[in-house]
């Protein structure tokens, strides 16, 4: 493995800081970078790294839940969770994910209820632009989805 300062040298060093059972802070370097500047890539990651002790310790007003037992766990205790642990949530989701937001199928009624809002926006600028005939088509659509 590289070192994470210079990225020529093999890492010959590796410093980790851990809590508990979670995931640490872990600085692979090689001797040479480890003896110049470890003190100023030190004190840059436990900047980055001591913010995210402090928000593991949350708790749930609604249910008492801990972050650091959701972590263990992999179940949020209510619906409070979501918002008192938000921002950790989100940059677990953007890990596992790519994204923070839902870009797959909807259940087939919500999909039906997307297609007939569209519709209707449609149906209203044919017949704004007194297309009559695009309009006839767009509300036999919609009375398809109906049935």
């Amino acid at each position: 493995m590289k070192c994470e300062i210079c990225g020529k040298r093999e890492a010959t060093i590796i410093y980790e800081i851990k809590r508990g059972k979670g995931k640490g802070l872990v600085l692979k370097l090689c001797q040479k970078c480890a003896e110049e500047g470890l003190e100023e890539k030190l004190l840059d990651s436990l900047t980055q790294f001591l913010p995210l002790l402090v928000e593991e310790d949350k708790v749930c007003k609604g249910c008492g839940l801990k972050f650091s037992q959701f972590r263990d766990k992999g179940l949020l205790g209510c619906p409070l969770c979501y918002t008192t642990f938000r921002s950790l949530l989100s940059r677990l989701l953007l890990k596992l994910h790519g994204s923070t937001r839902h870009r797959g199928r909807l259940p087939r009624h919500l999909e039906i209820r997307k297609k007939r809002e569209e519709l209707k926006r449609k149906l209203k600028i044919a017949l704004g632009a007194e297309d009559y005939e695009r309009a006839a088509e767009i509300k036999n659509e919609l009375e398809r989805l109906r049935c």
